[in-house]
Formats: structure tokens, sequence, C-alpha cells
């Protein structure tokens, strides 16, 4: 189906750019970073305009291709720097001695209340703290999955790993945020075993 929707070019930086660039941020946590990949999504899209067929809007549009650079920005990094340490930023008390997650370390549930807020904007600010203490691999890799809406095998594609790494990396991540939302935000810190 073809929409009918017009590019406009030459408006693209005053209506898109403080957005895209608050949603490269919150990916990125660097303001140089989020700024090139910003004008890397104008360039590309100035580039490919013809190409343009309509099946999204222009911002949509505009989005999908900054979702590509900002991948493309951490898979370049990951080439330079192929190491992943990130097991260590859990704790050494949380695991047994075989490796596995130490029994007493259980997730307690939340008052029924706790998510009635999370609109509220200063919830948003301690959230965005919070993926700040995730590594930029982590961070991506959370947000791709619980806020963009990819699915698993596409995740996995576009950071070459494995279904199974996917799950530990999601699986760490809500862990560092549960632990941080507790403290920062719940006010009830986790506790201590």
């Amino acid at each position: 189906m073809h929409n009918e929707t017009v590019l406009e070019p030459t408006e693209w930086v005053e209506r898109y750019s403080r957005e895209l660039f608050r949603f490269a941020m919150q990916r990125l946590r660097n303001e140089d970073d989020a700024e090139d990949v910003v004008q890397e999504t104008f360039l590309t899209a100035w580039r490919t305009r013809d190409s343009f067929r309509g099946d999204l809007s222009e911002r949509n549009w505009l989005y999908m291709i900054l979702k590509s650079r900002i991948i493309d920005l951490v898979r370049r990094r990951q080439t330079r720097q192929r190491t992943f340490t990130d097991v260590e930023d859990l704790g050494e008390d949380n695991f047994r001695e075989d490796g596995h997650w130490a029994p007493e370390y259980r997730a307690r549930p939340w008052p029924a209340d706790a998510m009635t807020d999370v609109d509220r904007q200063d919830f948003q600010e301690v959230f965005d703290l919070c993926l700040g203490n995730l590594n930029e691999r982590q961070r991506l890799i959370f947000l791709a999955k619980e806020v963009d809406g990819f699915e698993a095998e596409e995740i996995c594609q576009e950071f070459d790993i494995t279904p199974s790494n996917l799950w530990v990396i999601l699986h760490r991540a809500r862990l560092k945020l549960r632990g941080c939302l507790e403290k920062n935000w719940f006010g009830t810190p986790p506790e201590a075993s």
C-alpha cells in the first residue's frame, strides 16, 4: 500500500532534531555521539529520499534510520573492543560457588501501587539515571527489547549475539534497573542477605 506522504527535508531539522536527539541521548548517554547519529540520520535520509515509499510517516521513517545509525555506532565500537565483562557489576555475593544464583537473592514484589506514577516526569528522570548505570550494550539491548519492541531474533542479529546471551544480558539489565529503582524511586532498598 502506497501512502501519499510527501517528504519535507527542508523542515526535518526544525521538526525532528530535538526529539531524535533525546531518543539518541537516552540510548548513547553521550551528547557528541547523539548529535553525530542525528546528523547521520538526516544525511542518510537526504541521500535515500528517492527510495521513500510512504509506508511509514516521515517521522517514523527518520526514527527507523536513527535506530539503524545507533546500532551501527555500537557495532563499530564492538569490533574495536570485544570485551564484555558485566558479571562483576552484579557482585560476587549474588552467586554460589558453582556460578548459579544464590537462593537468598530473591526479588521482593513491589507494593501494589508502585507503578502508578511511571508516567510522571520525575519518575522518568530517575529511570533515565538508572538506565545510565547500565553499560552501553546492556542499555541498547534493553531499550531495543523493552521500549522499542524489537523481536529477540532481530536483536540477536543486530548485536551479533546468541539467544541465550540475549536473555542473560536482559536479565542482568533488569536486575540492575530494579535495584536502582528500589533505591532511588521506591525507597525500598533490597534486603541484605
